[in-house]
């Protein structure tokens, strides 16, 4: 399974997915961090960006990527490689952002599970 829907609704099955067994990778950004990161509480009441009980809560079991969307191109040829691997894709981006995405990768060879 692959998760791109960075925070928000999904994040609860997608875990619970993972403790079924699925193998979920989770897809972020390097240039923005998901604001659950920086949720406590936090271990020793010292915040850190892997240290936050409430990203930990819903990601445990996750693997995760970070991918910089700001050359689109390389990371979406990286995200359709993924896919050709994966059963399941969830997004929850905002309207047209996959689109603009993806239009740069038009001269890509995609899957054909897309």
């Amino acid at each position: 399974m692959l998760d791109s829907r960075g925070c928000g609704p999904g994040r609860i099955a997608q875990c619970k997915l993972a403790h079924f067994g699925a193998d979920v990778i989770r897809v972020e950004t390097s240039k923005r961090v998901c604001p659950s990161r920086l949720v406590g509480p936090f271990p020793d009441k010292q915040p850190g960006i892997n240290r936050a009980g409430y990203f930990n809560q819903y990601n445990q079991g996750k693997r995760s990527i970070a991918l910089d969307l700001s050359s689109p191109k390389t990371a979406i040829e990286l995200v359709y490689e993924l896919i050709k691997h994966t059963d399941v894709v969830t997004e929850n981006f905002a309207a047209g952002v996959m689109e603009r995405l993806a239009s740069a990768t038009k001269s890509s060879a995609q899957s054909s599970r897309i």
